[in-house]
């Protein structure tokens, strides 16, 4: 349950950008998540709105963006989805890789008046 502490860090952190520029209200806070990242989308999605009860952030959408998870073959150097093709690579077979996209975890966008 570690992403109620993730979503309080992305408050913080929105809080530091909503003061910084003089805004006033934040209508939607914008998160991309890799798949590698170890954070799972639907508890952000779940927790969010009990976080942001009797703050300056209730009613805020918080909308997440899913990065997939690209890995390459260290065998054949093919590129694929790890979560789709279950960590195998759909050309040779191999399950020896390297992860090429899929372990970010960051605020994309805030959109704030």
């Amino acid at each position: 349950m570690h992403e109620l502490g993730l979503i309080a860090g992305i408050l913080k952190t929105v809080e530091s950008a909503v003061a910084r520029e003089k805004l006033s209200r934040v209508g939607k806070i914008v998160l991309q998540v890799g798949e590698f990242s170890g954070v799972v989308p639907s508890y952000l999605k779940e927790y969010f709105p009990a976080a942001v009860r009797n703050t300056r952030f209730e009613g805020t959408e918080l909308e997440v963006e899913i990065i997939p998870g690209i890995a390459r073959c260290n065998s054949c150097g093919a590129e694929f989805n790890a979560f789709e093709n279950r960590f195998q690579c759909p050309g040779c077979g191999g399950k020896e890789m390297s992860p090429q996209s899929g372990r970010e975890f960051l605020i994309k966008e805030i959109e704030a008046y």
